[in-house]
C-alpha cells in the first residue's frame, strides 16, 4: 500500500533526487510506495510534501546535492565515495540501505597480471578518487585514464587495470578479464542532503527510508 505522506511536515518546495538508468526498476517500486503513479517521466510533483521528485543519472546526484540544486537525494553508494573524496564535507550523510543491485567495486584486469601491481599501475575508471585514495593505502602509485563508462574496453590496451562497479562478473568474464581485488564488497544506498536543507527535510526521512526498504529487493 501507498505511504501516507500527509502527517509529515512539509517543507517548503524542496527538490529530491532518485536515480534513474539501470536502478528505474527499484525507483518505479519507491516511486508507488510514496503514492506517486508511473508515468515514464524524468519530473514528479509532491503536493503533500510540496517537493518535486527529479529522475537522475547516478552519477550527477551527489554532485548536484553538493552544489545545493538538490536538497534530498537517494544516490548509489559509490558515486557518494566518489564525491567525498572530491569534495569532502559538501554533503550530509543521513541515512544508508542496502543496495538496490548486488554491486561492488573492484579491481581487474587480464589472467596472469600482478595484484597488487607491481610498480606505478595504469588504471582505467569511472571513479578515479576512489581508485587513487584505495591504491595509495597500498603504497601503489597510479596513472588515471578517467572514463565515463565500457571500462572493461581499455584494459589490456590503454590501461593495466580497471576499477568499476562489478554485479555478476558475467561482463568480465566476456571480455577475458578477472576481478582481481573487491575493494569495496558490498555497495548500498545513500540518502543524501545539502547541510543547507538538512532541517527542512529532516522530516521526511522515516518515510523515505521506508519506501526505500520497499523499493530493495529481497
Amino acid at each position: 500500500m501507498p505511504i501516507d505522506t500527509h502527517p509529515i511536515p512539509h517543507p517548503t518546495n524542496f527538490l529530491l533526487g532518485l536515480p534513474k538508468g539501470r536502478f528505474e526498476s527499484c525507483t518505479r517500486t519507491l516511486l508507488g510506495s510514496l503514492g506517486i503513479v508511473w508515468k515514464d517521466r524524468l519530473c514528479y510533483r509532491v503536493p503533500a510534501w510540496r517537493a518535486t521528485v527529479l529522475l537522475l543519472k547516478a552519477s550527477d546526484i551527489p554532485r548536484a546535492v553538493s552544489e545545493g540544486h538538490i536538497d534530498l537525494a537517494v544516490t548509489p553508494e559509490e558515486w557518494s565515495l566518489e564525491l567525498d573524496t572530491q569534495a569532502p564535507g559538501t554533503v550530509v550523510r543521513v541515512a544508508k540501505l542496502p543496495g538496490w543491485l548486488p554491486t561492488r567495486l573492484s579491481f581487474f584486469g587480464q589472467p596472469g597480471i600482478a595484484w597488487p601491481p607491481i610498480g606505478r599501475a595504469r588504471v582505467a575508471t569511472c571513479f578515479p578518487g576512489v581508485a587513487v585514495s584505495l591504491l595509495h593505502r597500498l603504497g601503489v602509485a597510479a596513472d588515471i585514464l578517467h572514463v565515463t563508462g565500457s571500462t572493461e574496453a581499455f584494459v589490456g590496451v590503454l590501461a593495466d587495470y580497471g576499477f568499476d562497479c562489478v554485479e555478476t562478473g558475467m561482463s568480465l568474464r566476456r571480455h577475458g578479464l578477472i576481478e582481481l581485488h573487491q575493494a569495496v564488497p558490498a555497495l548500498g544506498m545513500d540518502v543524501i542532503a545539502a547541510p543547507e536543507s538538512v532541517k527542512r527535510v529532516e522530516g521526511l526521512v522515516p518515510t523515505l527510508m521506508l519506501a526505500m526498504g520497499e523499493a530493495t529487493p529481497a
